[in-house]
């Protein structure tokens, strides 16, 4: 969580130049460095660098050696025909568990499952797009 901090505190402590706001107002907070974009690529790439061994890391404490670690994106558009969210969220929370049980992560190989974790949540109107 430290090297995290002080990667985010690095970055926001970079003062901004040529920039403007949503808004379109001006937000120098220094002048443009005489090397300029040449500047703010090298800082970029370093940020990048840093991410990712921060990355590496976080990564190494989370997955033992030998675990390999894969995520479903799963999302579902209900017409709840007078069905709650509550109910509808409860059936989703006990699908993962379901499929473990049976097997339908790993058939009939050899895979193992370690792990899983799950979450659902309840995504708000202005963020559900239609599908096609």
């Amino acid at each position: 969580m430290e090297k995290l901090l002080r990667l985010v505190g690095e970055t926001a402590a970079l003062k901004l130049w040529d920039w403007r706001d949503k808004q379109g107002s001006e937000l120098n907070e220094r002048d443009e460095p005489a090397n300029g974009h040449e500047h703010s690529h090298y800082v970029l790439m370093r940020l990048i660098e840093a991410a990712r061994t921060l990355e590496a890391e976080a990564l190494a404490d989370v997955c033992p050696a030998g675990i390999q670690r894969l995520r479903l994106i799963f999302e579902v558009d209900y017409i709840r025909n007078g069905v709650s969210i509550a109910e509808l969220k409860r059936r989703l929370e006990s699908m993962p568990t379901s499929a473990v049980n049976r097997g339908d992560l790993t058939g009939s190989t050899d895979a193992e499952v370690e792990g899983y974790r799950s979450l659902v949540v309840h995504v708000n109107r202005e963020a559900c797009t239609a599908v096609a």
